[in-house]
């Protein structure tokens, strides 16, 4: 008797491919673990990013907040007054509404340009 005719491999084929997908796993997992750990940012960038964002989204929400509710001159020399403050104005006089609504006659100015989109008229 004879080793040679009964010689079975040490792993069997069944066991050699588990232990192939195994190795393939925990490469894969080597890999993305080293990725995530060299391309993280490490001194909190994103962090004080949301911060500076939520900072600027306060202030622009109290700009907005006071433009509506206190009244001002605009950059363009226009004056802006709280809703309230105008309804009222408009409630106790109301020619006011009409002469706002006439287009202004001043004999020196040209009327306004037409606007034009997407090349249209």
């Amino acid at each position: 008797m004879s080793d040679s005719n009964n010689s079975r491999p040490a792993i069997s084929g069944q066991v050699a491919s588990w232990l192939g997908v195994i190795a393939f796993v925990a490469v894969a997992i080597a890999v993305i673990a080293y990725a995530y750990l060299a391309f993280r940012s490490h001194d909190g960038v994103d962090a004080d990013r949301r911060v500076a964002q939520k900072a600027l989204r306060a202030d622009l929400e109290s700009k907005a907040k006071g433009k509506l509710t206190d009244s001002g001159r605009n950059a363009d020399g226009t004056y802006h007054i709280p809703v309230d403050a105008a309804v009222a104005l408009i409630a106790a006089k109301p020619e006011i509404l009409a002469k706002l609504r006439q287009p202004s006659t001043n004999g020196g100015e040209a009327p306004p340009a037409p606007v034009f989109t997407n090349g249209n008229k």
